[in-house]
């Protein structure tokens, strides 16, 4: 029989980060332990107050399956028994870690996907005054970073990306606009992405938006509100 544990865990950040919905210091993570006959898996979340989740509401959602959790329920059957959010996430997580312990292979093996090659991935400038933003880009290059997602709200935008990019010349950018991207024109500096730029609930206005690509020797894609 499986054992599960549940644990709130807050993590303090090295330093404050922001974003346009607001500015924390430390993030609160549900991690999930299951056992079963010496083997483990772990799988956290973190609840995100902006679709009504938070460590409480979380909790309550696996404490309410622990009987099924415990008594075996699988990875498929849990689709089915915890709606799309946190926790049906962290224990999916954590039943896969633990399925490829029992079954001694790897999570891709498990999955029967091919060996995965190494990414790339993005580090995230926190929301900040301009000079702070391109200090921090300079900084990240300098340690070898070539991918940086940008926080930005309704401020000093474009000064802002000019002023990123000035810092970093040749890393590729991609702006996370937390809800808040209508009417950018980003273009000039080469923005790859621009990610979540519509507040929750206005996605048909994907319909009228203006995409523009830059040259065809170039896959990144620009887009104006």
């Amino acid at each position: 029989m499986r054992q599960l544990q549940i644990e709130v865990v807050e993590l303090p950040l090295a330093r404050p980060f922001a974003i346009a919905r607001g500015t924390r210091t430390a993030v609160t993570v549900i991690r999930v332990t299951l056992e079963q006959a010496g083997f483990i898996g772990q799988g956290e979340c973190t609840p995100t107050a902006r679709y009504d989740e938070s460590p409480d509401s979380v909790q309550a959602l696996l404490e309410a399956v622990r009987t099924e959790v415990e008594s075996g329920l699988s990875r498929h059957d849990l689709q089915q028994r915890l709606p799309a959010g946190s926790a049906r996430n962290v224990l999916d997580c954590a039943l896969w870690r633990l399925d490829a312990a029992r079954a001694n292979q790897t999570l891709w093996q498990m999955s029967s996907c091919s060996q995965p090659e190494s990414v790339i991935t993005a580090e995230t400038l926190s929301l900040d005054t301009q000079e702070n933003m391109a200090l921090a880009a300079a900084d990240a290059v300098s340690r070898g970073a070539i991918l940086l997602k940008i926080k930005l709200d309704r401020r000093e935008i474009l000064e802002k990306v000019a002023a990123i990019r000035a810092a970093a010349p040749h890393a590729t950018l991609i702006i996370d606009a937390n809800e808040a991207g209508r009417g950018w024109t980003l273009k000039a500096f080469n923005i790859a992405m621009v990610g979540q730029p519509l507040p929750a609930g206005q996605d048909h206005d994907l319909q009228i938006f203006r995409h523009l690509k830059h040259s065809a020797s170039t896959s990144s894609r620009y887009y104006s509100y």
